[in-house]
């Protein structure tokens, strides 16, 4: 764990419980911080989720471990989308260590019990990704070795959130409580919109809606460690709207905050530069004309 020290703020950078991944944010008790009366529940205190939903859901694991994880999104036959963050701290951030990583998709299982299991070609960066809180354009593209078969696991189309929306769904294999850190099956909760003063002391108002979300997260509701890079539906779950980042931490507490926010990145803010990467997005992937050779080069692009 990094601890950071900025004015009257302490983050903690890329936190890692007993190999378990999450970035959490930690700031001092504010008393201009607005109280909510109420917090519609953020995958802590969800429900298993049923495949036929999550259909593009990934796991992100290493080679031989069955702690450290994190959660993707299929996007492409051979493309999936989670948090650079994941990518720094399972030291893949060059061709030395994508070996070790391994993505299982077509199950709400974890690995190893998931057998579908891939290997990566090479992982893409956002640019402008800085190690360091509040994890800004915490984004990556993972290249699979091969394509996943539309039998397998499907990929999403992404889509910007309406902000007027009072409701979505979050999914992902994370910790289902604070102290419990063995692999889980996905879980999934609806979540709203949280406390946007939080949101606004590490974001801009350009950057809300348009680059970033807060999601409302209480104690014993919402994400937690190896939820980060996973996704964020529409309440229909046919559309892909965010990527899960980070979450700020009151009084040094982590999955079990009360009142806080869960920050999730949005995959449409940075379409440009994902097209750029993919050859195609979602349900307009034609299998034959692209799975014949997946591959990226480049570690940041």
């Amino acid at each position: 764990m990094m601890l950071l020290n900025l004015s009257k703020l302490s983050l903690i950078c890329g936190t890692l419980l007993a190999g378990i991944n999450a970035s959490a944010t930690k700031f001092a008790p504010n008393s201009s911080l607005k109280k909510r009366d109420t917090v519609i529940p953020n995958i802590m205190g969800g429900s298993f989720s049923n495949f036929v939903n999550v259909q593009s859901i990934a796991y992100y694991g290493l080679l031989g471990e069955t702690n450290y994880r994190c959660t993707g999104t299929l996007i492409a036959p051979y493309v999936v989308i989670t948090s650079a963050h994941c990518i720094y701290d399972t030291k893949a951030t060059n061709s030395t260590g994508w070996s070790n990583i391994r993505i299982g998709v077509g199950s709400v299982q974890p690995l190893p019990k998931n057998t579908n299991s891939y290997t990566v070609s090479s992982i893409v960066m956002y640019p402008d990704f800085i190690y360091a809180s509040p994890f800004k354009d915490d984004i990556a593209l993972i290249f699979l070795n091969e394509c996943v078969p539309p039998d397998v696991a499907t990929p999403i189309d992404i889509e910007a959130p309406d902000m007027r929306e009072s409701q979505y769904i979050a999914a992902g294999f994370g910790q289902v409580s604070q102290t419990d850190l063995s692999p889980s099956n996905v879980k999934e909760i609806i979540v709203s919109q949280g406390d946007q003063e939080i949101c606004k002391m590490f974001f801009s108002d350009a950057e809300i809606g348009t680059k970033v979300i807060c999601v409302a997260q209480t104690n014993g509701h919402g994400s937690c460690f190896g939820d980060s890079g996973g996704p964020l539906y529409k309440v229909d779950y046919n559309k892909l709207l965010g990527v899960e980042s980070s979450m700020v931490s009151i009084d040094g507490e982590q999955c079990n905050t009360s009142d806080t926010v869960a920050i999730y990145m949005l995959p449409s803010g940075y379409l440009s530069w994902i097209k750029k990467n993919v050859p195609c997005l979602g349900t307009s992937c034609d299998y034959k004309s692209i799975c014949n050779k997946p591959s990226s080069s480049s570690s940041t692009s």
